[in-house]
């Protein structure tokens, strides 16, 4: 850790507790949002949509054992 970011650490660590949880909360979302995925609306839309189908097929009863899935994926 660079001098810098330890003293900043060593400054957050002093902030009362709600204080610090905010500050987590907030370092969190600015990661999830630089890990954002590189689907357009449409891509989204269409994976989305093949979510909600295979979900659909699961409740129904029309699925495979993870021991075959794992097979066909093995002998790949």
């Amino acid at each position: 850790m660079r001098p810098d970011a330890a003293k900043i650490v060593s400054e957050v660590l002093k902030l009362p507790t709600e204080e610090r949880i905010e500050l987590v909360d907030r370092l969190l979302q600015n990661l999830d949002d630089e890990e954002r995925d590189a689907l357009d609306d449409a891509d989204r839309e269409r994976l989305h949509g093949a979510i909600a189908r295979s979900e659909e097929q699961f409740r129904a009863g029309h699925s495979i054992p993870s021991k075959t899935v794992l097979s066909r994926l093995r002998k790949r």
